[in-house]
């Protein structure tokens, strides 16, 4: 039975002329119960919402869709989230009348929640100067701009009468991979629209005495304990629960299983598909531990954040670490040099480097490495 539209959200909040178009991922047909927690979570918030499926679900999960949503339409599985987001405006709303709509809302399924109720993040976003907002943002580093992260964005009424808005959408192609959609949208767009005069802003932005971004993090993977704790954050992302960022997952799901009213099974069951089906990135437990029995001695290649969390990691699980290893080394760490390495055809090495870093060294690597050595 379809939910009925209410006038006003919940806790008084009023309900404002706001549309959502959440983009689906169901590459197998299957979809998680997790996405279908967040899609009845939202339904109150907005006065048409729209799903969009990349790929195609099976007729069961997208009737059972159907009892929360206005309106499903699936599409190819090309572009990720950006294509159909793309196809959404375009095509399937091309005829809407936006000046009747306050507020667009564009978000995927990579997270869990709500952990803590929409009704703050709305209220709070919507007092304030600005735009466009997203849940999050990236104050940029020495690979990427500053830029609004487009798992969960929203648009302002005087953006979405602007002609520079639509003609980006017109001609931005469709992204062939994840870093072509990072690029594509979330880099340029931000860009973009700050050069029109546009405000951007974001809900981590909004805490400012009470969590401070940093240059070069990405907070909701990095600072996720915190933004959950301290601004209640309302969602976690799945790329949170894997090795190279476990203390930090560990703390975030002690701290939902005390203090929020959220199912942890519904992660942990998700969490444990992705496993099965080698999903998870960088690299799963699973993959990591095949990988670590499989060879003698294992070397890391990186020493930053993914490095040394990996190394706890270790630690916790009682596996021994042959030697970090990096470009020039650091011999008063005890950091071997790329020269220096010396791996038997029976050893291992972890490539713990962000997805730049490791284009710009994997070509030297697999030069001096054979592909089964190596794990990333």
């Amino acid at each position: 039975m379809k939910i009925p539209r209410i006038s006003r959200g919940v806790d008084g909040v009023t309900k404002r002329e706001r549309i959502g178009v959440l983009a689906l991922y169901a590459g197998d047909g299957y979809i998680d119960k997790y996405k279908y927690v967040l899609i009845e979570s939202l339904t109150v918030y907005f006065e048409k919402f729209i799903v969009v499926i990349n790929g195609k679900a099976s007729a069961e999960c997208v009737k059972n869709i159907k009892l929360y949503v206005d309106e499903v339409f699936s599409r190819p599985d090309m572009g990720y989230d950006i294509g159909a987001y793309k196809d959404t405006l375009l095509n399937y709303l091309c005829d809407e009348d936006w000046r009747k709509w306050k507020e667009l809302v564009l978000l995927n399924d990579t997270f869990y929640g709500p952990l803590n109720s929409w009704n703050h993040v709305f209220s709070i976003m919507e007092e304030r100067e600005n735009d466009f907002w997203g849940l999050g943002e990236h104050l940029g580093g020495k690979y990427i701009a500053p830029h609004i992260q487009s798992f969960f964005t929203a648009y302002k009424q005087n953006i979405l009468l602007s002609p520079i808005f639509w003609d980006f959408w017109r001609g931005l192609r469709y992204p062939k991979t994840r870093k072509e959609a990072i690029e594509g949208f979330e880099l340029s767009f931000t860009g973009a629209m700050k050069k029109q005069g546009f405000l951007e802003d974001s809900y981590m932005r909004a805490f400012g005495s009470k969590f401070t971004l940093q240059y070069g993090r990405s907070a909701y993977l990095s600072d996720a304990y915190e933004l959950v704790r301290d601004i209640k954050f309302p969602i976690v992302k799945f790329r949170l629960f894997s090795p190279v960022y476990y203390e930090e997952a560990e703390k975030v799901l002690q701290y939902i299983k005390n203090n929020c009213d959220y199912d942890l099974k519904l992660i942990y069951v998700h969490i444990d598909r992705l496993e099965k089906a080698g999903e998870i990135r960088p690299f799963g437990e699973k993959q990591l531990n095949q990988f670590y029995h499989a060879h003698n001695n294992i070397y890391i290649f990186g020493h930053g954040q993914y490095g040394k969390n990996l190394e706890k990691f270790f630690a916790k699980k009682g596996w021994n670490i042959s030697s970090f290893v990096t470009t020039e080394g650091n011999a008063e760490e005890g950091i071997l040099s790329l020269n220096e390495l010396k791996m038997e055809a029976d050893d291992g090495l972890i490539i713990a480097l962000g997805e730049q870093n490791l284009q710009e060294v994997y070509p030297e690597l697999s030069r001096r490495i054979a592909a089964q050595q190596m794990l990333w």
